[in-house]
């Protein structure tokens, strides 16, 4: 049970680090996009300590908790990813943009 729940929050943290990634790239200017990606690093380098610290004491005697946050984020993750597909608005120079005629 540990190693199934360990291999889905693998699959769920890779995928949700590839939506997190595009929705950076696609909503931020380019010239904060090395700023806020330092800022961000840092503190996700940081928070790890403290989410070994819950963890642990989330599965002491509770080894289903893992597997309910991993369907969690992964449903949270179809959740963004479907929503920045639908109300994004279309940038500038993008395909959606018609082309004038001279």
């Amino acid at each position: 049970m540990l190693f199934a729940g360990c291999l889905i929050a693998g699959f769920v943290v890779s995928v949700t680090g590839i939506v997190w990634q595009s929705l950076i790239q696609a909503e931020l200017p380019t010239e904060q996009l090395g700023v806020f990606s330092s800022v961000e690093g840092f503190l996700g380098a940081a928070g790890v300590p403290a989410g070994m610290i819950a963890g642990g004491w989330a599965l002491t005697g509770v080894e289903y908790v893992a597997v309910g946050v991993a369907v969690v984020l992964l449903g949270c993750t179809v959740a963004v990813r479907v929503t920045m597909r639908t109300s994004a608005p279309a940038r500038r120079g993008s395909a959606a943009d018609p082309v004038e005629a001279s």
